[in-house]
This record gives structure tokens, C-alpha cells and sequence, in this order.
């Protein structure tokens, strides 16, 4: 796992190996065992290497074809790269043992349509030189981030979002206004646009291709439907994923230095322990976050799969004492503002610090295998679509006694889901996600102009459609895939992991078992317990007390150390918001006062995003809205 900066067309920027080697070093984080710099007339690209696979200094990057005629430098993992290599050796002469040299192969005897035969999770920059043209690339789920930014005639890209930012800071940065409302309403900024106004994302499944004619942007890859899962018999299904499932496993454990296992005793975590443990040649290491408050401690369901499956396990105890010490390392590293993620920075850290390179997530299971609670809710709406031929004003006075009932965030989301105009799931999804109503954005930030479209519903219009071919569980495990786990999870992961130089992967997006599973019909989706189709095709892997307990995942006990030993943290950093005239301050301090007396309509992660936002803008230097 590395970082990727750089310049097209250079020459055009004052300075610009310095603004290069800023970008360089902002992100040395992602790749501390060896750094360096390719220039030619056209380009300087920058590479910061994480030794993952073939540690030999041969495999360094950017790395050069064997005629020099094609630079590369790439972050990620190509599962399938040594059946690539071995298709490749009769018109290649391999120098190195890595799998970045196979994309250099693949692409002098591919062309750029080398993407729609990689396995992995990847973004690379890679230059043709004889042809002066290059590709910025991202992988089908969008598990590894490349970000870029016109500046001038120049573009400059990178691995990091803040390596961008901090690489010409002369430039203003103004926070996008429109970025602002999706990350209030959803924690997040959804691709192609970032929380700056100038810094875009290349989107996943997607390439690049730049030149000094052109700019053109080309999607490669959307999931196909598996006709064949339509006609096959439940044992088969079961079967099936069960397989898929450990390809996955053993693909992503294929690395040249130690690798560890995220293990947090649920169902997700526990089923990756048990298929790495099926399919691993030598013991498997396991890692668990551990606190002294027992009701956020899982550590005794995560022993009990670590003894089962005779794991090498650690127990590492996070306290708030500690936790404040680094929350000025968590923001300077948070590439871009999120509610989520000081979680995978906890324990990222926790297991880096164990000298782990690698560690494997349970992320994307959920979306997968329907294991939030709202899957049973969307089905429900469903099946009770006659709710439509309501008139507005019965369904309105419906969504007012809803809120009566249920005084707290709940309720207003219910009422406004019976508010919209149909009970379809482009209309009510986002409201799942959604944090804040209107009103209390109109009182939060009084001056913007919010409008009432959601990217989540404009995407599932352009990309799957009321006629859609998938069935609907499976539009809704698409929506999400979108997004809540590219968006949040997946960014999370990569930022925070590579915050504490540790790759992180993630088996349940093979993107051949996303197809697969995405192809199941509705009738074997939601059974009568939680992930049942995940559960029956990994039958006897996991305890039925570990099946049967009460969901988790990895929480960190966020409420209550806001209230206690970050209160200070917080406040400041929500007064930091008074820089940005949109802000109303008086609101913001009103509502984190209304939340430390215990005021169940603010919720943790409202205040959470508020306080993230006013630290990271002020650790970036961030301008003023409309500046």
C-alpha cells in the first residue's frame, strides 16, 4: 500500500517540483520504506512506498517498463496477478516478483482495457511516454482514493486530499457549498466532488485519461446480474457463496510480511477468522479493541473465537486518557472530514503498533448480506405500497402523530419518509442516512440556499431505474454499497489505516461475489434471523451464541467521552465554526448545550459532525464560505 502525487504538464506551474515534493511528504504516512520522484518534460510523478509484496528495492516505485516507455505508480493489490504474470512471460521479461510490474506488462499488451481483467483494489498513475498521455485509474468498489485538481493548465493528483491542499497553500480553499449540506445531512461528500471547492475525486470503476488534448473520464466496470442465480436451488446458493467467499479469504492474505485479522466477535469478523483459518498456511494473528466500560467491551465474544480457531490473539484496551492525547494526530491525518472515523483510526493504530503491515475488515458485509435493520423496514414499504393512494394532507397529519409517538430522531425521519411523494425507494432511502432535518439546517446554516435533491436518489435514477433488472433487496445493497460504505466506511479505512501505514482489505467486496450475491432473488435475502443467507453458507464456521447475540460492530463509546474527557476538544472545535459566516454560532453552541443536558433530539453524531468539521477546516487552514 503506497501514495501516488504528481503533475501533469508541470512546466505550466511556478514551482512545481517543490509543490511536488510537498505532496510527496504530506502522505509519507502511506508509504514510510522508501520514497522517490520521476520527472520527464511532461510529468513528475511521486511515490511513497509501503513494502507489501516483493520487498526487494527492485519493486520500488514509480517503476519503469523495460524500454522506459511507461511509468507507473500505483497503491493497492492485485489479487490475480500472478495468473496474469504467468499469461504475460512469453511477451515480457519480468524483472521483479511484484504485481506493480504486471500492470506495466498488462497494459503494453492490453491498452488501458487491462482493467477489466484486475482483481484487487487499486488507483495508479500511469504515463505513456511515447504517446504522452496518462490514466488515473480506480478500482471497481473504490476501496483505494485518488484525488485531483486543475490548477492552471496543470493537474495536480494524489493519493490525499490534505497533500493537495497543503501543496499549494498560497491558493485559497473555501469549503464547496454544496459539499456542505451532504456532509451535514449524511457525514460525508459523495465523489466526484470533495468537502473543497477545487478538489475532485476520480470515481470508482472509473479512469482518466488526460493528454495535452483531452480530458475524458470512462466507466469500465458496473456489476453484471448472474442469470444463473435465478435458477439455482438454495443449497447450490449456500454453496456457492461459501466458495466465493473463501477465494476471497485466501486471495487477500497472499503478502510477503505478517498479516493480521480485525476480530470484534461478531458475525462478520468471526466468519473472516474462521475462512482465513480454513484456508492459511501457517496461524492466523487476530486483533480486538478492549475498554473498561463492559457494555462497549466485545472482547469476551472475540476470545472465544480466537480460541476456537487457536488464533494468535491480542487484546489492546483503549481508555479516553489516551485517546485525547491523539486526537491532534487523528485530525492532522484525517485526509477528509468524517463522523466515522476515529474508529478505524483506534484501531488501526492499536494494531500497527504491533508492527502489522496488513490487516482484513469485515466492511461491506452488511451492505452484502442485509445486516442493518432497515432492510426489514424498506421491505415492509414494499409490500405496503397501497400507503401511496393516501392524499398529502392524511399522510401529513399520519407523519404528525408518528412524531408524537416517537419524540425523538426517529420519528422525524418516519415523517418524513411518509411525506414524500411516493413510498419508492429512490424517495425514501436517503432519509435512512439522513441526519439532520430541513429545519434544523435552515436554523444551523441560516444563509445557504439548501435544495431538495439527494445524491442518492439522483444516482439510483441514472444508474438503476424503476425498471431495474435487480431484485430489491438488491437495489437497496446497491444504494449502500454506494453511499454508506464507498463513501464513509471504505474512505474511513483507507484514510485512517494508511494514517498508521496499514493496508487494509476487505473480502467481502470481491467484486465476483458482489455479482453473485447481487443476482440471489429477494426470497432468500431476509430470513428469520439477521445475514441468515451469510450464516446458512458458512453453517457451523461460528457459535450460536455469537450468532444470536446482539449486534455491535466496532463503537466506540464516542456519547459519552463527549460529555466527560473530550468536552473541552469539542467545544473549542465548534467555535472554530465561527470563521464560516454560514454558521450560526449561538445554534451550534445551543444545540451542544441541549445535548450535553441529555436532549434526545441531538443526537451524538450531529454534534460529532460539527466538531469534526470546525477541527479539520482549522487544521487546514480552510478559508471562509463564498470567500
Amino acid at each position: 500500500m503506497c501514495g501516488i502525487s504528481g503533475i501533469f504538464d508541470w512546466n505550466s506551474l511556478k514551482n512545481a517540483e517543490h509543490v511536488a515534493s510537498i505532496m510527496k511528504d504530506v502522505q509519507d504516512h502511506r508509504g514510510p520504506d522508501f520514497n522517490s520522484t520521476y520527472k520527464d518534460e511532461n510529468i513528475l510523478i511521486s511515490h511513497n512506498r509501503l513494502s507489501i509484496i516483493d520487498l526487494d528495492h527492485h519493486s520500488n516505485q514509480p517503476m519503469h517498463s523495460n524500454l522506459g516507455d511507461v511509468v507507473i505508480s500505483y497503491n493497492g493489490e492485485l489479487y490475480n496477478y500472478l495468473n496474469l504474470k504467468s499469461e504475460l512471460e512469453a511477451t515480457y521479461s519480468f524483472r521483479t516478483q511484484s504485481d506493480t510490474e504486471v500492470i506495466i506488462a498488462s497494459y503494453l499488451k492490453w491498452g488501458i482495457r487491462m482493467l477489466d481483467r484486475f482483481e484487487g483494489m487499486f488507483a495508479f498513475a500511469l504515463w505513456d511516454k511515447a504517446k504522452k498521455q496518462l490514466f488515473l485509474a480506480r478500482d471497481r468498489m473504490g476501496v483505494k482514493p485518488l484525488y485531483f485538481m486543475e490548477y492552471g493548465r496543470s493537474i495536480l493528483f494524489s493519493s490525499s486530499c490534505n497533500a493537495i491542499i497543503k501543496a499549494v497553500s498560497e491558493k485559497p480553499f473555501n469549503l464547496n457549498n454544496n459539499s456542505i449540506q451532504e456532509y451535514l445531512n449524511f457525514g460525508t461528500v459523495y465523489s466526484p466532488s470533495t468537502i473543497i471547492d477545487k478538489v475532485k475525486s476520480v470515481e470508482k470503476s472509473h479512469y482518466i485519461h488526460i493528454s495535452n488534448e483531452s480530458f475524458d473520464q470512462f466507466k469500465y466496470w458496473e456489476p453484471t446480474k448472474q442469470t444463473k442465480a435465478d435458477k439455482l436451488k438454495y443449497d447450490d446458493i449456500t454453496k456457492k457463496v461459501n466458495q466465493l467467499l473463501l477465494q476471497s479469504v485466501e486471495k487477500r492474505l497472499i503478502a510477503d510480511v505478517p498479516v493480521g485479522l480485525f476480530l470484534s466477535g461478531g458475525i462478520d469478523s468471526s466468519t473472516l477468522v474462521a475462512a482465513a483459518s480454513k484456508v492459511a498456511e501457517n496461524k492466523i494473528n487476530t486483533f480486538s479493541v478492549t475498554f473498561d466500560d463492559k457494555i462497549y467491551d466485545e472482547g469476551i465474544y472475540a476470545r472465544q473465537i480466537a480460541d476456537l480457531y487457536a488464533t494468535n490473539h491480542k487484546e489492546i484496551k483503549v481508555d479516553p486518557k489516551s485517546l485525547l492525547h491523539n486526537m491532534d494526530k487523528f485530525i492532522k491525518q484525517m485526509d477528509h472530514p468524517t463522523v466515522d472515523g476515529l474508529n478505524s483510526y483506534v484501531i488501526s493504530k492499536a494494531v500497527s503498533n504491533e508492527n502489522i503491515k496488513v490487516a482484513i475488515s469485515g466492511a461491506g458485509s452488511d451492505e452484502l448480506f442485509l445486516g442493518y435493520p432497515f432492510y426489514k423496514l424498506a421491505g415492509q414499504f414494499e409490500e405496503n405500497q397501497w400507503v401511496q393512494s393516501f392524499p398529502p394532507f392524511l399522510k401529513k397529519i399520519a407523519g404528525y402523530f408518528v412524531k408524537q409517538i416517537y419524540t425523538d430522531h426517529k420519528g422525524e425521519k418516519m415523517a418524513s419518509i411518509l411525506n414524500q411523494k411516493f413510498l419508492k425507494l429512490d424517495y425514501y432511502y436517503p432519509f435512512f442516512r439522513k441526519m439532520y432535518s430541513d429545519k434544523e439546517l435552515t436554523l444551523l446554516c441560516p444563509s445557504l440556499n439548501f435544495n431538495s435533491s439527494y445524491y442518492a436518489f439522483d444516482w439510483y435514477q441514472e444508474n438503476i431505474g424503476q425498471k431495474s433488472i435487480w431484485p430489491h433487496y438488491s437495489k437497496l445493497s446497491l444504494l449502500e454499497m454506494e453511499c454508506y460504505l464507498q463513501h464513509v466506511l471504505l474512505r474511513d479505512a483507507d484514510q485512517m489505516g494508511m494514517a498508521n501505514s496499514l493496508e487494509i482489505r476487505v473480502p467481502f467486496l470481491d467484486y465476483q461475489l458482489i455479482e453473485f450475491v447481487l443476482s440471489i432473488p429477494d426470497r432468500y435475502k431476509i430470513g428469520t434471523y439477521q445475514k441468515q443467507l451469510l450464516l446458512d453458507s458458512v453453517s457451523g464456521w461460528i457459535p450460536d451464541k455469537i450468532i444470536g447475540r446482539k449486534k455491535m460492530g466496532f463503537v466506540l463509546p464516542i456519547e459519552k467521552w463527549m460529555k466527560n474527557e473530550l468536552s473541552t476538544f469539542c467545544e473549542n472545535a465548534l467555535k472554530e465554526l465561527e470563521k464560516f459566516h454560514e454558521f450560526d454560532l449561538n445554534y451550534v453552541l445551543k444545540m451542544w448545550n441541549q445535548f450535553l443536558a441529555g436532549d434526545s433530539r441531538i443526537q451524538w453524531v450531529k454534534i460529532w459532525s460539527l466538531v469534526i468539521l470546525g477541527s479539520w477546516s482549522s487544521e487546514n487552514k480552510i478559508n471562509q464560505l463564498n470567500a
